[in-house]
């Protein structure tokens, strides 16, 4: 389940979940070649992200993994959080309002934030047939 803190206050429409959930669905099946190259093993994966503002990864952990990964797995599965971009969330008030879009009531010092974390989980499935299959799922 995608799990997403920040400030206590924030704007309606500054976090888009489904924009956030499917950047993440993405990242997760950009780590095959990460998964195929380290051998890395099946079960279950958490990652945390600090997301600035900008919408800008600044740091990635792997918090949780069925074994330990070799440095090398960890750069490798970090490279590819870390070219993830998001929404900005730091002033919803410097992009245009759309027509569907519900107008904000907060004063504009708590329409700002300086970033969100990011916790994901994902699991890595071998499927057994004809040919080995590995299968990251979410």
């Amino acid at each position: 389940m995608l799990s997403v803190s920040g400030p206590s206050v924030v704007h309606a429409d500054a976090l888009d979940l489904s924009r956030v959930r499917e950047s993440m669905r993405r990242a997760v099946e950009d780590l095959r070649p990460c998964v195929e190259a380290h051998h890395l093993g099946e079960g279950r994966y958490v990652v945390t992200l600090e997301v600035d503002g900008a919408g800008r990864v600044r740091h990635v952990l792997i918090e949780e993994s069925p074994a330990d990964l070799g440095l090398a797995a960890v750069a490798c599965m970090e490279s590819v959080f870390r070219a993830l971009t998001f929404p900005s969330v730091s002033d919803p008030t410097r992009r245009p309002i759309r027509r569907d879009e519900p107008v904000s009531h907060l004063p504009p010092r708590h329409r700002s934030i300086e970033g969100i974390t990011i916790h994901y989980p994902f699991f890595v499935v071998t499927v057994r047939a004809p040919g080995s299959v590995t299968q990251i799922r979410f």
